[in-house]
């Protein structure tokens, strides 16, 4: 796919076309996109194509929605945990404003708590960036990812995966 030219076909899907697109064309391309940052050189190559900042902005468009796609939510995160398994790409995320955004759109969508899925997707997303970004520790302590995480976990204490993803998140950010 990434050698036939596919990987900037998505990109270029998911950065242009999402107003005439459909919620499952915007899914099949974020999961695709999921799928292809798994490899160092393409997680790269993505970032440095606006890759990364598109799947954001995806996200932030389902945040400002009063009943967003929750399925679109947990595609992106999931994309951009793959993605930020690259050192490269979790210290240029680390250094953008898009953490932030994303951190705020949640704070703002406290119903997003309730689904565990996307709150083990976002702790995956937070596990990577905190491993190969150790700067990004203090964006997320300034915008109160500990209180999320422990809504989170209070929510679904029956849920092990989600208490140890947030215990590792809380013992970084506290």
């Amino acid at each position: 796919i990434t050698q036939s030219g596919g990987l900037m076909i998505c990109k270029d899907f998911l950065e242009n076309q999402v107003e005439t697109a459909t919620a499952e064309q915007q899914l099949e391309a974020m999961k695709l996109m999921g799928c292809l940052v798994t490899q160092e050189s393409t997680a790269a190559y993505i970032d440095s194509s606006g890759g990364v900042e598109a799947i954001f902005d995806l996200i932030d468009q389902e945040l400002v929605k009063e009943e967003p796609d929750l399925k679109i939510i947990q595609s992106g995160l999931t994309m951009l945990a793959n993605a930020a398994g690259t050192a490269a790409v979790a210290q240029s995320i680390a250094g953008k404003g898009d953490m932030r955004r994303l951190l705020q759109g949640f704070e703002n969508h406290k119903s997003l708590t309730e689904d565990a899925e996307i709150m083990k997707s976002l702790s995956s997303f937070l596990e990577s960036v905190i491993k190969h970004a150790p700067e990004s520790v203090e964006i997320m302590a300034t915008n109160n990812v500990a209180t999320l995480m422990m809504e989170s976990m209070s929510i679904h204490s029956n849920d092990h995966i989600l208490s140890k993803q947030g215990a590792k998140i809380l013992k970084s950010v506290i």
